[in-house]
């Protein structure tokens, strides 16, 4: 599999994995058992992501600390469709990519590979000098035929909406409240309970996280994952 953040969504929870270097390095809890199956069912959401940039400044400073401190850059440039940005950067992280970084002056063209750390911030993790003759082959974003996005389009806004802001609200409460069920049900009557059990203490769980007042009877189409969860 690719490298990148996965997301597993179905009827009854949403949840992820992170694969690196082509290994799960980290898995929601209720994804393990059966994740060889969950694979094939999820969706890359998040990967690394390249991009070439030109050099306007590149200013560095020493940080003193422990074990002699660490460099700061701090970066401007410009990206292939003209708008102008900045980043801060940091030696102890991806330190052959800062070297290059601090090695750079204005008008250098710059390959970048961003990757999102554990924080949710996006890093350059790689970054390669391009010389001329790799500049000039590189398509431009003004060559595309009209109508067409260029090589380097855009970026999409990455932000989320309120709308998916509240459907991963739901989700999360709906996984907790999967697993809340099942320690429910496994305390009170030991191995003996039925999807439908689990679902329907989940369901409870959901309402009183939410103040519902009132009594969720719609059907839900759960069975093909309910199974491999359970």
């Amino acid at each position: 599999m690719k490298d990148g953040l996965y997301q597993v969504v179905t009827n009854l929870f949403c949840a992820g994995f992170v694969v690196e270097d082509g290994k799960v390095t980290q898995c929601a809890p209720i994804l393990k058992n059966k994740l060889e199956y969950w694979k094939i069912k999820a969706v890359l959401i998040e990967g690394n992501k390249q991009m070439q940039i030109t050099i306007l400044s590149v200013s560095v400073e020493h940080v003193p600390g422990k074990n002699g401190g660490y460099d700061k850059a701090e970066v401007a440039y410009k990206d292939a469709d003209g708008k102008v940005a900045g980043k801060n950067l940091v030696s102890f992280n991806a330190p052959e990519a800062f070297a290059v970084v601090k090695a750079s002056g204005n008008g250098d063209v710059l390959d970048v590979t961003t990757e999102k750390d554990a924080k949710g911030y996006w890093q350059w993790t790689k970054v390669v000098k391009l010389d001329a003759a790799q500049v000039a082959a590189a398509p431009k974003a003004a060559d595309a035929p009209v109508g067409k996005a260029g090589a380097n389009p855009t970026p999409k806004n990455t932000y989320e909406t309120p709308e998916e802001r509240a459907f991963k609200q739901l989700c999360i409460v709906r996984q907790t409240g999967i697993e809340r069920a099942l320690n429910t049900l496994q305390v009170l009557t030991g191995d003996k309970f039925t999807v439908e059990d689990v679902i329907a203490v989940a369901r409870q769980y959901e309402a009183y996280v939410f103040e519902e007042k009132k009594v969720v009877s719609n059907t839900l189409d759960f069975k093909d994952d309910a199974d491999q969860v359970l």
